[in-house]
């Protein structure tokens, strides 16, 4: 796994077949670390595993979702993963029932300058850069419940 992120090696596009075997690899990890604590639930169109995307966008939200959502709370939670074709576009759908946030973090997480001190938004934030600036649409973010 860790070969998988060597920023160095990092191609411009992979395909999402990739990206999901990336997601799979680090949630089998977690799923060991936490047992029951953490379950998932992944859909994925099958027609489109081989149309090509940057590399890391789908993978690091996952992480995100577990580590400062689902494995903040005592008792665990759900991850569902949903990767689908709409509108002429791929969507990646990322939900857990987590701890949430609040809305003023909801807002400072994509929208604020960026606090190079306060490390924790950096990655949500370099994946919307790279998202705004390829195809002129970053990550919504809303506050929705499993």
């Amino acid at each position: 796994m860790r070969r998988s992120f060597d920023f160095e090696n990092l191609e411009d596009h992979t395909s999402i077949r990739k990206e999901i075997e990336y997601v799979n690899t680090y949630l089998e990890i977690e799923k060991a670390r936490f047992g029951n604590r953490l379950q998932t639930v992944i859909e994925v169109d099958e027609e489109i595993l081989d149309v090509w995307i940057p590399p890391l966008i789908l993978q690091p939200l996952v992480e995100n979702a577990v580590l400062h959502g689902i494995m903040k709370k005592i008792e665990g939670g759900t991850v569902e993963i949903s990767v689908k074709e709409a509108e002429n576009a791929i969507e990646f759908i990322i939900r857990d029932n987590g701890i949430g946030m609040s809305a003023s973090r909801l807002k400072e997480l994509l929208h604020e300058p960026v606090n190079y001190k306060d490390s924790r938004s950096i990655g949500i934030r370099n994946i919307h850069m790279r998202l705004e600036k390829l195809y002129g649409k970053g990550i919504q973010i809303s506050p929705l419940f499993l």
